[in-house]
């Protein structure tokens, strides 16, 4: 097997797309692009208790007028299963797209939640998840327009440990709440929010997960040689040996043989410095050895080696008919011809006596 290290690769598909360099890589997520689905969204509403799945915004609310609170929160869950289980998340941002901003203070007021139970966009407030808090925190809001003509972004940072847990136990990804304890009201476009001029196509605004990650880089694959291979055996089976060696942090687990012409094989007595009895059968026998490391890795050599049959021309197994054929018993072809002469002389006389 060889192993492949990815160098500045461009990686693209239903998921999003990434740009790759020095074996780091970023993915974004965002519904319908390249076929995305992966975003369930809604909002959650304590003074109308009601369903907002499905619809094209997600509101953030606080309003708090002598004891009569309103509040509306947000969920929203990205599927990240497509990341792969030993990458080490670097940075992760979440994008929302601010369509109305009203009573926005200078301070950061927005709060992100992790969520720990399952909902999804029927989910009404008396049926909220269980959240927990996080050490992620969300910028100001007090930049956003109250009614911008094109949809603004909202960026949060620090998502990193959120999305490595998803990687870790993707049982655990219930996504993320975002809330405010204080007199705001955000509306941010959804992951249905249509595309202004055409609905029935992708729209750029809706929210938006980008993750960049490393891999380990692997290490090579294992070595394996023969000392002096043997072109020609008179026996079988044959004693062969040689070396093999792989790179930490992986080890060398096993060498085998395999007799490709026949379909024998075996594994060799020991792995850095190894032998083998290896069976032949008469002909040209094509021999691969191979060596296995320890994350799975392999590496191959072959060599053929000739084993001459031991049969003779014309041997005994050339017999016909019980006479000996050219080259078999001195003298038993010319025994029999004298013997089939004298009865046919036999046979002869007898006719001329009758």
């Amino acid at each position: 097997m060889t192993r492949l290290v990815l160098l500045g690769v461009v990686f693209s598909g239903a998921l999003g797309w990434a740009v790759s360099a020095e074996a780091q890589t970023t993915v974004r997520y965002q519904q319908g692009k390249n076929g995305y689905a992966g975003v369930v969204d809604t909002q959650i509403d304590k003074f109308w208790d009601d369903t907002f799945g499905g619809i094209e915004r997600l509101e953030v609310r606080h309003w708090d007028d002598t004891g009569s609170t309103e509040k509306m929160n947000l969920l929203i869950r990205f599927d990240v299963t497509n990341l792969p289980l030993d990458a080490t998340v670097t940075s992760a941002k979440l994008t929302m797209f601010n369509l109305r901003a009203r009573g926005q203070p200078a301070s950061p007021v927005v709060v992100l939640q992790k969520v720990t139970s399952t909902w999804d966009n029927k989910t009404r407030w008396n049926t909220a998840p269980s959240v927990t808090a996080t050490t992620v925190t969300c910028p100001p809001v007090d930049s956003l327009t109250n009614d911008p003509v094109v949809p603004e972004m909202y960026a949060i940072t620090g998502l990193e440990t959120l999305v490595q847990g998803w990687i870790a136990s993707p049982a655990t990804n219930f996504g993320i709440m975002l809330s405010c304890a204080t007199s705001l009201n955000l509306k941010f476009a959804s992951s249905e929010y249509p595309d202004p001029a055409d609905t029935t196509i992708f729209s750029p605004y809706r929210p938006e997960l980008e993750v960049t990650y490393t891999t380990p880089t692997p290490p090579p694959p294992p070595t394996v040689t023969v000392t002096s291979p043997p072109s020609t055996a008179t026996t079988t089976p044959i004693a062969v040996s040689g070396t093999a060696g792989a790179t930490s942090p992986a080890t060398l687990t096993q060498v085998t043989w395999q007799n490709v012409t026949s379909g024998q094989s075996g594994t060799a007595s020991g792995t850095t410095s190894w032998t083998a009895n290896i069976s032949l059968i008469h002909g040209n026998n094509l021999i691969r050895v191979t060596a296995t490391d320890s994350l799975g890795g392999t590496a191959s050599t072959s060599f053929t080696v000739s084993l001459p049959s031991t049969k003779k021309a014309g041997g005994s197994d050339n017999k016909l008919c019980g006479l000996g054929a050219a080259g078999g018993f001195p003298g038993s072809f010319g025994a029999a011809a004298l013997g089939l002469a004298l009865l046919g002389i036999a046979a002869s006389r007898r006719k001329q006596r009758a």
